[in-house]
């Protein structure tokens, strides 16, 4: 996956993985947005990070909750992706109070939570700063991605990284404003053409 130049500028290099970490980023998500969840992946990985993701950790007969906690308490970073489908999982919800519980526990443990779409936060995420990608279903992009990448390192953005993040977030909109208008008039089209049969 390539970045623009302008990009790379702004995008903090990972952390030293030291003492017992083996990963900079643990992600843990329902597997209805795994398709968003690899792009993540991918993403993270472009830029140097260590990830762990089940699917690419684990195999077939490996003893799950183990090897999750394994993950997790090896990791510099946790990120919680939610969605309307992951209000009710239990399983997510332990990995959140484990991860919630990492940032009281292993200093510089960072936890960021992140929304897929328009479902409300749980209760007990709403007390963190969380990025919303509901704008991006098909992967992280845009401002919310470089503010994530920022995050999972513990750096806020200097103020020319916000400014940059800002421009990308009002491309994006725009550009999905103009598919949405294109949509909308190819369907005035096709009805017009419809009703002239």
């Amino acid at each position: 996956m390539s970045f623009p130049i302008e990009w790379a500028k702004f995008v903090p290099k990972p952390r030293p993985l030291t003492g017992g970490d083996k990963y900079h980023v643990f992600l843990s998500y329902r597997s209805v947005n795994r398709a968003w969840v690899l792009n993540l992946y991918d993403v993270l990985r472009a830029h140097g990070h260590e990830v762990f993701l089940d699917q690419c950790v684990l195999k077939a007969g490996d003893p799950l909750i183990k090897n999750l906690e394994a993950g997790l308490t090896s990791s510099q970073a946790g990120v919680l992706v939610w969605s309307s489908a992951t209000a009710d999982s239990d399983w997510v919800f332990r990995e959140y109070s484990t991860m919630e519980a990492r940032t009281t526990k292993k200093p510089g443990f960072q936890f960021v939570p992140v929304r897929l779409d328009a479902s409300e936060l749980p209760t007990f995420a709403t007390n963190r700063v969380f990025l919303d990608f509901s704008t991006y279903p098909d992967g992280p992009n845009g401002g919310e991605l470089l503010r994530l990448l920022h995050a999972i390192v513990g750096q806020p953005l200097s103020p020319e990284a916000a400014h940059f993040a800002n421009v990308q977030d009002e491309t994006s909109k725009l550009a999905a404003a103009q598919i949405a208008a294109a949509i909308r008039q190819g369907r005035l089209r096709s009805a017009h053409t419809t009703l002239q049969r």
